[in-house]
């Protein structure tokens, strides 16, 4: 049981800040050079952000890659690295696991206890940290700085933040999420409300909901809110509330706090007046592609999903995550990054040209736009079409929804990961928050007894 504050994670970020600083600065003082191409920070640049220069290795025969959901995150996935297979001089093999997140973790767990371990695996930002406090992760702090200023620049410090642990960092970015509202406009109009103003507190929404309600009908569901199989949602209106899942030290669970009564009493009352039903994801989704609910809140991620879910059949847009009208914005980020679990060196090498491409802009480009979630590098939507094929920024000026997202990731928040016992303690609030909103018990009643439970699994 960790009985002291993990080490704030400052180290690596300031390094990584003045790396910016400089890359910057140089572009400022460079006479010649354009602001698309900066000076080089040092005598021995990186690469160019477009990749044009072929990733090099010792031949290390073939390097394997294990991640998660090959029908949808393994579209692009697969895409990558077939054109980065035509740049590096070593074999690539992938292992595809079914499932999600903590299936993937399973999986990876069952490979390292076989002695079977991929090179580079898929790790949900939740389920990292049991990996890195096992010493079965690589660092690549020292690989990412030797990468020089631009580099860095190409990332933003508060998502790198989310694959670093005590100051290393222990993964790059690929796909990135944050909690949104996606509405039904012609609903909105339909009700007499304004779809250019969606409700920005939990207050509202009961008010745009009611109103709904009374103008449309028992036909149509005002909102939905995925009340079962997670714990991501809820962590998101917990922090938005103030609350957390842990005290500050991590020697307790907090998730029983009157912050986290009442969020879940907030959603329960909807449940109750009948203005949202109990629903996970997919029933969700369903019933807004149909034209039947007015706003759901769902990952970002979902955006391509919803697009081809709705089709032509109505209007649709987004809006920022409602929070109670006294808090702040906090969003669990949810998605993933690509981890190094060998420690050969020239593995290890050839790894990172693997993790290098796929957290570049031509990767990036890929799933962001294939999938919905946020670009983890900066370069995609900071780039005109004109200057580069992976550039997205007129995309963004012609389509506002594409925004929202963005707009919210400086509230961006870890996902929670339990000291001890990742697995059954996310199992733990998940039926708790389930079993709350579906008036099994007191709420308060139930929060305690999973508390207590998750207690003990702390040792």
């Amino acid at each position: 049981m960790r009985t002291t504050p993990r080490p704030q994670r400052r180290p690596l970020l300031a390094r990584l800040a003045a790396f910016a600083a400089v890359s910057i600065i140089a572009a400022a003082c460079g006479g010649t050079e354009s602001a698309d191409e900066p000076a080089p920070a040092s005598p021995d640049p990186a690469p160019t952000t477009e990749q044009e220069e072929a990733p090099t290795s010792t031949d290390i025969g073939t390097l394997r890659i294990t991640y998660v959901s090959p029908d949808f995150l393994g579209v692009p996935i697969e895409e990558s690295l077939e054109e980065l297979r035509s740049q590096v001089d070593f074999e690539i093999e992938t292992r595809q696991v079914n499932g999600w997140y903590g299936d993937l973790a399973q999986a990876v767990q069952r490979e390292i206890a076989a002695g079977d371990a991929s090179d580079v695996v898929m790790m949900g930002l939740s389920n990292l940290r049991q990996f890195v406090e096992a010493d079965r992760v690589t660092p690549i702090t020292d690989l990412f700085e030797a990468e020089g200023a631009d580099f860095a620049a190409q990332y933003d410090p508060a998502f790198l933040d989310l694959m670093t642990f005590d100051g290393e960092l222990y993964g790059m970015g690929y796909a990135y999420s944050n909690a949104i509202m996606y509405y039904n406009r012609d609903l909105f109009e339909q009700a007499g409300l304004d779809p250019d103003s969606p409700p920005e507190t939990w207050e509202e929404v009961l008010e745009v909901a009611r109103t709904m309600r009374a103008e449309l009908g028992d036909e149509i569901v005002p909102i939905v809110y995925p009340t079962d199989g997670d714990n991501w949602m809820f962590q998101t209106n917990l922090a938005s509330a103030g609350g957390t899942f842990m005290n500050a030290d991590e020697t307790r669970f907090t998730f029983n706090s009157p912050e986290a009564v009442a969020a879940i009493e907030f959603w329960k009352g909807l449940v109750d007046e009948g203005l949202m039903p109990i629903e996970g994801y997919s029933g969700m989704r369903e019933r807004f592609f149909a034209g039947n609910g007015g706003m759901i809140l769902d990952t970002s991620g979902a955006f391509g999903r919803v697009d081809a879910g709705v089709g032509d059949r109505f209007a649709w847009d987004t809006g920022l995550l409602p929070i109670p009208a006294d808090g702040d914005r906090a969003l669990a980020v949810g998605g993933s990054g690509f981890s190094i679990l060998t420690d050969d060196p020239d593995r290890v090498a050839a790894a990172w040209e693997v993790l290098k491409y796929l957290a570049g802009p031509e990767a990036q480009y890929r799933q962001s736009t294939q999938l919905g979630y946020l670009a983890a590098n900066t370069l995609v939507t900071q780039t005109s079409r004109s200057e580069a094929d992976w550039g997205r920024l007129e995309e963004f000026d012609e389509d506002p929804r594409l925004n929202t997202a963005y707009e919210q990731a400086a509230d961006s928040v870890p996902w929670f990961s339990a000291p001890v016992n990742n697995v059954e303690v996310d199992d733990l609030i998940v039926d708790a928050v389930a079993a709350a909103i579906r008036g099994v018990d007191d709420v308060q009643v139930v929060l305690d007894q999973s508390v207590a439970r998750a207690n003990e699994l702390l040792g």
